[in-house]
């Protein structure tokens, strides 16, 4: 099921498959071998895996199928100057288990795949963006999906400014979520990179009403602030 959700039609005539951009495939990657089958097997041999992605990563020599931004290390990061892998398995596992609940569609011009946006979340970064929220209480699988594909999460790019309206964050917070968070892709010679690590939340939503400003120049990042301020008026 997990790979099946990779992929769609996009040229019927063809027969062409466009696949998600989970896959961001870079020097020999494959599919199948890079995506499920390394990251299993690097699990297998990490005592207590894949538990420890919850408490705290393990790092092997596993090449993080160009998830992590941390995984591929130059020389110029190593002690001995060689390049090196320092990938956690057991994160990256959990993620390709979870590529289910981000479904690829068809659309009238080009497919799209659920939680990724062409926006640009950071300088310097792709147009390729993973916008997800955060929400309790937790749902099953198939009320994710919803969620994952509600109009409220779209973003919108003006002047290399990403906003979010108001009305949006009033419609997530009744649908329990609590924050929405965003990686943009980078690059690498040979095509796209991991996403960057470390994004802070785009938007945190509050109980109490509040609507969105535009963030600091450094990242394009959303804040709520207060509806008695001027913002909000």
């Amino acid at each position: 099921m997990a790979l099946t959700a990779q992929t769609t039609v996009r040229d019927g005539p063809r027969g062409d498959v466009q696949l998600t951009p989970f896959y961001a495939p870079t020097g020999q990657m494959a599919l199948r071998s890079s995506l499920f089958e390394a990251p299993a097997a690097a699990v297998t041999k990490i005592a207590g895996g894949p538990s420890d992605a919850l408490t705290r990563w393990r790092r092997t020599s596993f090449d993080g199928a160009n998830f992590d931004e941390r995984a591929i290390r130059s020389g110029a990061a190593t002690t001995d100057g060689k390049p090196a892998n320092e990938g956690a398995p057991s994160p990256t596992w959990l993620a390709v288990m979870a590529i289910r609940l981000f479904p690829m569609t068809d659309g009238p011009r080009t497919a799209a795949t659920a939680g990724w946006q062409r926006v640009r979340l950071y300088p310097a970064y792709t147009r390729r963006s993973l916008v997800w929220p955060a929400w309790q209480p937790p749902l099953a699988a198939a009320a994710i999906r919803t969620l994952l594909t509600h109009p409220a999460l779209q973003l919108s790019e003006s002047s290399g400014q990403v906003t979010y309206s108001r009305r949006s964050s009033d419609q997530l917070r009744g649908l329990g979520v609590t924050a929405v968070f965003g990686a943009s892709r980078g690059t690498r010679s040979q095509g796209d990179g991991p996403a960057r690590a470390g994004a802070p939340h785009l938007v945190r939503l509050t109980s109490s009403c509040s609507c969105v400003a535009r963030g600091p120049a450094e990242l394009p990042q959303l804040r709520t602030v207060r509806c008695r301020s001027l913002a909000c008026r």
